[in-house]
């Protein structure tokens, strides 16, 4: 027990230890899946794991104690999020979207807009980009879930297949 007190986990370390723990033992369970280190977050990755059934049943549980983890050490900046085959857990507290309008505004303010913008997504975490984006880009998210995109195609090579029509 810890005595009436409450614990604190705010060190940045600490956090990115026991959740990298977390994601690393799922991946050792999960043939074929992988473990990805961001600036502010990790990435579990299963998109290549053998046996998906396997793999969707351990994101749910891997989600759950990571969600667990979160409360015991009074983590609220900390965000779990399952996105297309993948579960992600993060203490940023802006989006993709906030980025790219920051990055888009920058340019026009300095007189140098961008021509033109595409953003393509296959995640929930992309949304946020398709949201933010002006009427004028193109939006393409890769996958059938419902999105905030203008287009959308099924899969990466259709994508690709598209990107290089474009170019040519």
């Amino acid at each position: 027990g810890t005595g009436g007190r409450q614990r604190r986990h705010s060190d940045q370390q600490e956090w990115r230890s026991s959740c990298r723990f977390e994601l690393a033992k799922t991946a050792g369970a999960v043939p074929g899946s992988q473990v990805e280190e961001k600036a502010f977050s990790l990435v579990w990755h299963y998109r290549g794991a053998a046996d998906q059934a396997l793999a969707e049943a351990a994101a749910s549980a891997l989600v759950d104690r990571l969600l667990k983890l979160r409360r015991a050490w009074k983590l609220r900046e900390l965000r779990v999020t399952q996105g297309h085959k993948t579960v992600e857990v993060s203490v940023r507290s802006v989006t993709k979207g906030e980025i790219m309008r920051r990055i888009c505004d920058t340019r026009r303010n300095l007189g140098e807009s961008f021509e033109a913008v595409l953003i393509a997504g296959d995640d929930v975490s992309d949304e946020s980009m398709f949201d933010a984006a002006d009427d004028d880009f193109l939006t393409i998210k890769v996958g059938q879930e419902d999105t905030r995109a203008r287009y959308f195609v099924d899969t990466p090579e259709q994508l690709r297949a598209f990107l290089w029509r474009f170019v040519s």
